[in-house]
């Protein structure tokens, strides 16, 4: 509070968890569609790249159109590059869809070039992507991934001639 008003609003709440204490279950779509969304919103929102385990299998393969990276820390090398690249980098989840164990985000993301990423030095331009993943989960974590975006628009965007 501050002169009477109200000066910050703190709210972190799992649904599933609220849902248990209700004695209510969530449907298997539920579950997915939150696991990918914890997973986009406490990893990369948050940069709290240490949870990047609890959510993403050792055995998981995720495929871009960059290349291929395996597990937590395939994922983490690529979470650090582009939190170093885009330090205000961040993803809109424009659309989310499920269906059993698949979760397809579509997606934007945002950001200025104010580190190095992969081999371009920082520029300073704003970029903007769209991008489409899909994620196999399995006993509860992604152990697979497809990645498609602009790679191509991205490098344009950030290209200095």
């Amino acid at each position: 509070m501050n002169g009477g008003q109200i000066a910050e609003i703190w709210s972190g709440w799992n649904l599933r968890t609220l849902l248990d204490q209700l004695g209510l279950r969530m449907s298997e779509q539920q579950e997915n569609k939150g696991l990918v969304n914890r997973f986009l919103e406490e990893v990369w929102e948050q940069r709290n790249p240490d949870k990047i385990p609890e959510f993403v299998a050792e055995g998981c393969v995720r495929y871009s159109p960059v290349g291929v990276v395996q597990g937590p820390a395939g994922v983490r090398k690529e979470f650090d590059s582009y939190v170093t690249g885009f330090p205000d980098f961040r993803i809109n989840v424009d659309e989310m869809t499920c269906e059993g164990e698949r979760v397809v985000v579509r997606f934007t993301v945002t950001g200025t070039h104010d580190g190095q990423f992969r081999d371009l030095a920082p520029t300073g331009r704003k970029m903007s992507f769209i991008g489409v993943s899909l994620y196999h989960l399995g006993g509860g974590k992604i152990v697979e991934q497809y990645l498609t975006f602009d790679d191509f628009g991205l490098r344009r965007q950030l290209s200095t001639t």
